[in-house]
């Protein structure tokens, strides 16, 4: 349980490997939907938690699904701060200390052949990720860090939040 100005907050992380609507479902059938991140210290006991989830469940790397979506306002990553490209959907989180990119993220790729035939889009949903055994996650980056990705990526794990 996280101790946030307004009000307690219970973050759990769960494996399930699905999409984003996928792992919003899985929350709301725990009375709970996708957690935002208030700050560095939430951050890094989801990925603490995360690794212990998927060192339960194969190992290796992997993603958690995080409640934050894309603004409108910014389509491309040079259209804002990288801080400044989403909102948090889950109701309660607010402000920008929770996130912590990746180097180059969040990049908002569209592939270029998924443009006009493949309804995927751009990457509007956030990820976390993790390292199974290593302070190192996948592409290089810092277990922990974040990433923008397509909501219909299918990843290992999500993390639930709700009030007490």
């Amino acid at each position: 349980m996280f101790n946030r100005a307004q009000g307690s907050w219970c973050v759990k992380v769960f494996y399930g490997p699905g999409t984003q609507a996928a792992a919003l479902q899985g929350c709301q059938s725990q009375q709970a939907t996708l957690t935002g991140v208030q700050d560095n210290t939430e951050r890094l006991a989801i990925a603490a938690a995360a690794r212990l989830v998927i060192n339960q469940n194969g190992g290796g790397q992997g993603d958690v699904w995080l409640g934050a979506t894309r603004k409108p306002t910014c389509p491309v990553a040079s259209s804002c701060n990288g801080l400044l490209t989403f909102d948090w959907t889950d109701g309660t989180t607010t402000g920008i200390a929770g996130f912590k990119f990746a180097p180059t993220e969040p990049n908002g790729i569209i592939y270029p052949n998924w443009h006009n035939s493949n309804p995927w889009g751009q990457q509007n949903c956030l990820v976390e990720l993790i390292s199974g055994n290593s302070e190192v996650a996948k592409f290089g980056y810092a277990h922990g860090d974040m990433d923008d990705q397509h909501c219909q990526n299918t990843f290992r794990m999500y993390a639930c939040g709700k009030k007490p």
